[in-house]
């Protein structure tokens, strides 16, 4: 997939703070591409680089941007992730990657304790939160606090950084 040039300087930069920060946040207007471009660093990704794990978390709070992240996470990296929302279960879906480099989650389902708690914090090197101006909530919190625990970097994505709240 070819990127537009704001996408490529975009990429490149995650790439570049994230060598002196944990955590960054990236602000786009709707429709600019921000779920192709965090496929993109996906796709680039390796935690060796940071010291970190090489599985990628990616949360988001409602059903149509899991599916949408889903496809476009296949679609520039080849590879199928795996989903972790109400009854699909990641790594026990029946999906022919036992255990997926890569899953989407729904913020709802990794609020329950049990749920998280399945996956070991050390195995992650990259959390992506999808429309992250939500991530201000106890939930989300929790979620980010856990799988960053093992040291992993945290990506935000958003079009509306700034909040009246």
């Amino acid at each position: 997939m070819k990127l537009f040039p704001y996408q490529q300087q975009c990429v490149e930069r995650i790439f570049y703070w994230f060598s002196s920060y944990q955590s960054l946040l990236c602000v786009l207007p709707t429709g600019s591409g921000k779920t192709t471009i965090f496929s993109t660093v996906i796709d680039a990704w390796s935690g060796k680089t940071f010291g970190v794990g090489e599985r990628i978390l990616v949360v988001a709070h409602r059903e149509e941007l899991i599916t949408q992240a889903a496809a476009a996470i296949e679609a520039v990296t080849g590879e199928p992730p795996d989903i972790e929302q109400g009854s699909w279960w990641a790594e026990e879906s029946g999906r022919l990657v036992p255990k997926a480099r890569v899953v989407v989650a729904s913020m709802q389902t990794l609020a329950n304790e049990a749920r998280r708690s399945r996956f070991s914090p050390e195995d992650w090197g990259l959390v992506i939160v999808d429309e992250c101006h939500h991530a201000v909530c106890k939930s989300m919190q929790e979620i980010v606090g856990y799988f960053c625990q093992g040291g992993a970097k945290l990506l935000g994505v958003t079009a509306t950084a700034d909040r009246a709240d």
